[in-house]
């Protein structure tokens, strides 16, 4: 997993909380695993992909050199971590209008070779492909959810709910949203409407796909004074952090008292996020 703390530097860290890499001289985002979490893909602030290697003692390797502001995005490791899926704007002109497509190229950034069709102001992104390689789900920006066949189709079909509605994924460059289950049968994705409303939906192979009929709170933390995480922090040390203050713990005792109140009766489960995110 990946952190970005204040000084946006990247932390790579395992699941127990200890810290295995950490990445500086760039902002990472878009961040994605190979199959073994040895390696990282991630977009920097340059809107360049690099290569982090997470269990080596070697330095970061920028892949991809844009020009124009021809910016990358959404890499992901792709044919048994031999090569790479991504997307990218190429611009009608120095105005940062253009078309987003989606391609594939070796490790080392050669042999790029565009496998989607957008066209005029069209944009293809967030590229996921199955385990098994045979399918890509996308966002065509602003329009919907599409899946296609790899490598035979080149834009694919809308996926869409049972009542024809459209789905319009969450962007955030920070935590990577649409995730194939590890037998490529399914997919998990999220939306955001409303600027308040998030949908959650399970999507299959055959095309159908259905909201998870749940109610979910996310919470931050109550007030902790401060901003990112201290230097040395470790998360199973709670000297180390960031922590509650008075008013705090107060507001946290009085947030949980009025959750339970209100819908306590409704509540089957809590969980608790392991690790923090700065964004």
């Amino acid at each position: 997993m990946c952190i970005r703390d204040s000084n946006n530097v990247g932390h790579v860290i395992d699941q127990d909380g200890s810290s295995i890499k950490t990445i500086s001289g760039i902002r990472p985002q878009d961040i994605a695993f190979n199959s073994d979490q040895t390696e990282a893909l991630f977009v920097g602030s340059d809107d360049d992909i690099y290569l982090a290697y997470l269990n080596e003692d070697e330095l970061t390797v920028r892949i991809t050199q844009n020009t124009n502001n021809e910016w990358y995005s959404d890499p992901e490791f792709i044919s048994d971590d031999n090569k790479i899926l991504y997307a990218q704007r190429k611009h009608f002109s120095n105005n940062n209008v253009g078309t987003i497509n989606l391609y594939t190229m070796d490790r080392d950034g050669k042999n790029k070779t565009q496998i989607t069709d957008a066209v005029g102001e069209e944009k293809f992104i967030l590229p996921r492909m199955s385990p098994s390689g045979d399918k890509i789900i996308y966002y065509f920006k602003n329009v919907g959810l599409y899946e296609l066949n790899y490598p035979n189709e080149k834009r694919g079909a809308m996926v869409s709910t049972l009542g024809g509605d459209s789905i319009i994924p969450e962007i955030t460059s920070y935590f990577r949203n649409i995730k194939w289950s590890p037998n490529g049968e399914k997919a998990i994705i999220w939306e955001k409407k409303f600027n308040s409303t998030y949908n959650l939906y399970v999507y299959d192979k055959n095309k159908k796909i259905r909201e998870i009929n749940a109610n979910i709170i996310f919470l931050r933390h109550a007030i902790a004074p401060g901003f990112g995480d201290p230097e040395d922090f470790n998360l199973k040390d709670c000297e180390t952090q960031r922590n509650l203050s008075e008013d705090g713990v107060k507001q946290s005792k009085i947030l949980g008292n009025v959750i339970f109140f209100i819908c306590g009766h409704m509540l089957h489960g809590l969980m608790n996020s392991t690790f923090g995110f700065s964004t």
